[in-house]
C-alpha cells in the first residue's frame, strides 16, 4: 500500500537505464522517438542509487507488448500502444531459458528485487485503448481482444472519448471490462506488484472504475489505485477519488500552481492560498483542499512524461542564462513540493535538474555518464555544479521528510500570504514545521511579523509547543527564528525558502 511514508520516483522504463544490449533490436538513441535501450536489468543495476536517494516506490510505465510501425516512424518506447496486454515487450527483459519469452515472471523477478531492498512497485496499466495499427482492430487475428469492443461509427472511425486518434475500447461493453478486470487481476497476483497507476482515466466509461472498485478493491483491499486526471480543477480531479474510489490523484492543479506562481510570478495568495476564506471558496489551490475525500493522500508533482515541459525548463525559457536564479527557483519549487500536504513524485531526472521540452524532449536519457560512484549514488560529478547543487538540495529535502512526522502527516495550516511571501506550518502532536517562501525577486527589505497567537486555527496544545522555541532553517540559506509573545520575525532573500524545524541537526 501506498502511504504518506512515500517518496515516488517515476520512470520510462526505455529512458532510465540500459542495462544490457542483449534485448537492443530497433534501439536508435539519434531518435527521440525510437527505443533507447533502457530495460528491466537497468533498474536493477540503479537499485543502489534509488536507495541512497531515499526512494520507497518505483513507479514504472507499462510494460506490455507496444505496437510498432517503423514505416511510420511509430514505436512503443513507452508502453502506451499496447499491442498485447498479457506479455511484457521484449525491450524489456533479458531472454532466458528458465523463463518463457514474454512472461510475467520477468518483472516479477525485478519486483522481488525492488521489494528485498525496501522500494514497492507502481505498475501502469492501459484500460482505455490500444496501440495504432493494432492487429485486433484491423483483422481477426486469434487474440482475446474482439472488434466490437471499439468505440466505432459503422467499424472505420473512433467515435466516442478517443484520445489521440488511438483505437478506444468501450468499457460500457461488459466483455471488454470482464477482460481487463481479469488481465489486471493476473498482473497483481503473477508479479506482487504494491500499487496500479491506471491511465488516461477521465477518457474510460465509468462503469470499468465501478468493476474495480468491486474485484481489484474486494479482492486486493490493501493494493494502492492510482487515477491519472490529467485535469487543473480540483473540482474535476476530486470526483475520481470521492466517488470511484481511487485511493488517489495525482495533483495536477497544485503543479498548475507552483508553475504559475514561481515561473510566471503571479501571487502566492491568488495561486496556493489565503489564511483567511469563506467557507467553500476556493481562493488558492490548497484552500480547494476541501474538496478531496483525503487531501494528504494526493501525489504532488513539478512535472512528468505528460506535461507540457520540464519544470526547470520553463524557468530556463523564463531566465535563459540567469543559472543562479534558475537555480534559486528550482529549489524553492522543489522545498514545496517535498514540504506541502500529499506524496511526492520526482520524475527522473528532476533531481539533477534534466531538462526537456515537449514530448518526446522531456522524455531524454538519464545521463547517467555524469554521475560519481558505484551506480552513480554519489550524484552529479563536480565538473557539473549546477545538477550537484540540485542533487544535494534533494536528498536533503528527502531526509528532512523521512525524519519529520509533521513533513508526512502533519495538518497544514496558511498562517500568511501576500503576493511574494507564503508561510504555512505543518504540525503532528509534538512536531512542527514553519515553512515560508520569498517568490520576490529582491531581498525582503524589512522583517516581516508572523502571529501565531491571534490565529484561530491553531491549538493552544501548539501554541504552547512553540512558544520560546529557537527553530532554525534546516535548508540552511535563512537566519533562525525565536517565537516569542506569540509571534516571530521573518526576512528571506530573494527567490529563496527556508524550513524551519524543531530539530535543526534533523539533516546532516
Amino acid at each position: 500500500m501506498l502511504t504518506q511514508d512515500d517518496i515516488i520516483y517515476f520512470i520510462l522504463i526505455d529512458r532510465f537505464c540500459d542495462g544490457t544490449d542483449t534485448n537492443n533490436q530497433d534501439v536508435d538513441k539519434a531518435n527521440p522517438k525510437a527505443f533507447h535501450g533502457g530495460d528491466f536489468e537497468g533498474i536493477r543495476q540503479r537499485i543502489p542509487y534509488l536507495k541512497e536517494l531515499g526512494i520507497t516506490a518505483l513507479w514504472m510505465t507499462p510494460v506490455f507488448h507496444n505496437t510498432q510501425n517503423p514505416q511510420k516512424d511509430m514505436w512503443g518506447y513507452h508502453g502506451y500502444w499496447p499491442h498485447d496486454f498479457e506479455a511484457i515487450d521484449p525491450h524489456f527483459y533479458t531472454p532466458s531459458t528458465e523463463i518463457p519469452n514474454g512472461s510475467r515472471q520477468h518483472l516479477k523477478r525485478l519486483v522481488d528485487e525492488l521489494h528485498a531492498n525496501g522500494i514497492k512497485v507502481i505498475l501502469d496499466m492501459v484500460s482505455n485503448h490500444v496501440g495504432y495499427d493494432h492487429p485486433l482492430f484491423v483483422d481477426d487475428s486469434g487474440y482475446p481482444v474482439k472488434k466490437e469492443w471499439f468505440n466505432t461509427d459503422g467499424g472505420t472511425s473512433i467515435q466516442k472519448q478517443s484520445l489521440m486518434g488511438l483505437p478506444d475500447l468501450n468499457q460500457d461493453n461488459v466483455e471488454v471490462g470482464d477482460y481487463f478486470i481479469g488481465v489486471i487481476l493476473d498482473w497483481i497476483a503473477q508479479t506482487g506488484i504494491d500499487c496500479i497507476r491506471f491511465d488516461a482515466v477521465k477518457n474510460v466509461e465509468s462503469i470499468f472504475w465501478q468493476r474495480v472498485k468491486t474485484y481489484i478493491k474486494g479482492k486486493y483491499p490493501d493494493h494502492t489505485i492510482i487515477g491519472e486526471v490529467l485535469d487543473f480543477d480540483a473540482r474535476q480531479t476530486a470526483q475520481y477519488q470521492n466517488f470511484y474510489d481511487f485511493d488517489t490523484v495525482f495533483d495536477f492543479p497544485l503543479q498548475k500552481s507552483l508553475l504559475d506562481a514561481i515561473v510566471n510570478d503571479c501571487p502566492l495568495s491568488e495561486v496556493l492560498a489565503r489564511p483567511e476564506v469563506a467557507s467553500g471558496e476556493c481562493a488558492g489551490v490548497l484552500n480547494a483542499d476541501f474538496l478531496y475525500a483525503n487531501h494528504n493522500r494526493l501525489i504532488t508533482l513539478l512535472d512528468n512524461h505528460d506535461t507540457e515541459a520540464r519544470f526547470i525548463t520553463h524557468l530556463v525559457r523564463r531566465y535563459g542564462d540567469d543559472r543562479n536564479t534558475i537555480l534559486r527557483c528550482y529549489k524553492m519549487a522543489l522545498t514545496m513540493l517535498f514540504c506541502l500536504r500529499g506524496i511526492p513524485q520526482i520524475y527522473y531526472g528532476d533531481e539533477i535538474g534534466l531538462e526537456g521540452g515537449c514530448d518526446p524532449d522531456n522524455r531524454r536519457d538519464m545521463p547517467w555518464h555524469i554521475m560519481d560512484g558505484p551506480a552513480g549514488i554519489e550524484g552529479p560529478t563536480s565538473d557539473h555544479p549546477f545538477e550537484r547543487a540540485v542533487f544535494q538540495h534533494v536528498k536533503r529535502l528527502v531526509c528532512m521528510q523521512k525524519n519529520d512526522d509533521a513533513l508526512r502527516f502533519g495538518a497544514s495550516i496558511t498562517l500568511y500570504s501576500d503576493r511574494y511571501v507564503f508561510v504555512f506550518i505543518r504540525e503532528f502532536r509534538d512536531v512542527a514545521a514553519i515553512i515560508c517562501m520569498n517568490n520576490g525577486h529582491g531581498d525582503m527589505p524589512v522583517p516581516l511579523e508572523v502571529q501565531l497567537d491571534r490565529n484561530p486555527h491553531l491549538s493552544h496544545r501548539l501554541k504552547s509547543l512553540l512558544e520560546g522555541r529557537l527553530l532554525e532553517d534546516s535548508l540552511g540559506e535563512a537566519k533562525s527564528i525565536r517565537i516569542l509573545e506569540g509571534r516571530f520575525q521573518l526576512q528571506l532573500s530573494g527567490k529563496c525558502s527556508a524550513v524551519y524545524q524543531m530539530k535543526a541537526d534533523i539533516c546532516a
